[in-house]
């Protein structure tokens, strides 16, 4: 996986040069229909609420019983759903000390990758100042490496 991560700004320098920089946006789109639209066809779904849902709906039409309900239905309306999603982690984010301090950690940490990343591509490119390269050659000097993917092997 790592190693899919650090070619594909690789690849897509290689194609921007050849095709221009929107056939690289053009790819993404043709490359996410795709999947998409083979995913809706072959994917079943699998998050056991919405599957319940379904079946309680179909017992409901079959029986003529609308009382019925789902073990994993807890009554909550859309707005509740709302609140619980949105509104909660923002409540947690600015009324939670250790949460404030976490968010304005990772804001430096994430800053400083970004400078050095940024101040290091002009310390390198003078490593390949006089070789006949093109920019695409040259782009390996500024793949950025996610800190999770370094965490997490």
């Amino acid at each position: 996986m790592f190693v899919i991560n650090a070619c594909r700004s690789v690849a897509g320098g290689f194609l921007a040069d050849a095709k221009g920089w929107r056939w690289v946006f053009w790819l993404l789109v043709i490359i996410s229909g795709f999947l998409s639209i083979v995913f809706l066809i072959f994917m079943r779904e699998t998050y056991a609420p919405v599957i319940l849902q379904k079946k309680v709906r179909r017992l409901q039409r079959e029986t003529g019983n609308n009382l019925l309900r789902s073990k994993l239905d807890i009554g909550l309306s859309p707005r509740d759903y709302f609140n619980r999603g949105i509104v909660r982690p923002f409540k947690m984010l600015f009324f939670s000390p250790i949460i404030i301090i976490f968010a304005l950690y990772m804001a430096v940490v994430y800053g400083y990758l970004y400078l050095v990343s940024g101040a290091l591509r002009p310390q390198v490119d003078p490593l390949f100042h006089g070789q006949d390269m093109t920019p695409t050659c040259r782009r390996p000097s500024s793949i950025q490496v996610p800190p999770e993917y370094l965490i997490k092997y």
